[in-house]
């Protein structure tokens, strides 16, 4: 019997270095069809499921997930949305706190910041994101001021998370991938220990990884993570991006 019977990879970093485009236009292939056709054989030739886990919106990834011919489910937006085969987002109910995202959702759709130097990322349905070249403090407090006092409780409940990076705020449902992870593995009725998780960044894909049984990275990631995979033996290919993959693929099939 096959031990491996999922492999879950992260997109950006690993099945490509993609440049995003402006909603709502869709991500330009044209110049990945051939690295993503040769990913797509090399699946078929292992005869192993596949699907990818990521922090895009599925209006980003999925042209890419049609390209591949993708048959199982997906995750999106760190994993607050699974979208089926058929392309159709799945209602999913993560421990109650569908509450708090439809709250989420309704700020949403009426918060904007002013400042014309901080981008919204219009194409996320369940993440509200903020992009910037700014203090993110600065961003942080004209944001936290426009907060409804509901939020605000969901943030103290542990319900929402504020995510704070160098260049962006994500505010969001206190979700990760790995949530993500283990509900399409119950769907499908998979083990973990069966599962390869492939990812390139520490900070993102560690809790994907950690829902896997096997784990690997390309030599593009970073070394935080290149650490915790070497703590659970797994695969570090010398390769970057989708040549990694691949490698991974071959090593593993």
């Amino acid at each position: 019997m096959k031990i491996i019977k999922l492999i879950i990879s992260d997109v950006d970093g690993c099945l490509g270095d993609f440049e995003k485009p402006e909603y709502p236009e869709k991500q330009d292939l044209s110049n990945h069809f051939e690295d993503l056709e040769k990913l797509k054989e090399k699946i078929k030739e292992n005869n192993v499921r596949f699907s990818v886990c990521t922090g895009r919106s599925s209006h980003l990834v999925n042209d890419m997930v049609n390209c591949l011919d993708i048959k199982e489910p997906y995750i999106c937006e760190m994993g607050h949305i699974i979208v089926s085969e058929k392309n159709e987002q799945l209602v999913t109910n993560f421990d109650g706190l569908v509450d708090a995202s439809e709250k989420l959702k309704d700020w949403m759709e009426v918060v904007k910041l002013e400042n014309s130097n901080i981008k919204r990322l219009w194409d996320n349905k369940e993440i509200l994101t903020y992009e910037f070249d700014l203090d993110c403090e600065e961003v942080f407090k004209e944001l936290e001021g426009k907060m409804p006092l509901e939020i605000k409780e969901l943030i103290k409940e542990n319900k929402l998370k504020v995510v704070k990076s160098k260049n962006a705020i994500d505010v969001m449902v206190d979700l990760n991938k790995g949530d993500g992870v283990k509900h399409i593995l119950n769907r499908l009725g998979i083990k973990k220990e069966n599962v390869l998780g492939i990812g390139d960044n520490y900070h993102s894909d560690v809790s994907m990884m950690e829902e896997c049984g096997f784990v690997a990275c390309p030599g593009n990631s970073d070394e935080k993570l290149k650490e915790y995979v070497r703590s659970k033996n797994g695969y570090i290919s010398e390769k970057e991006c989708m040549k990694g993959v691949l490698d991974i693929l071959e090593k593993f099939k």
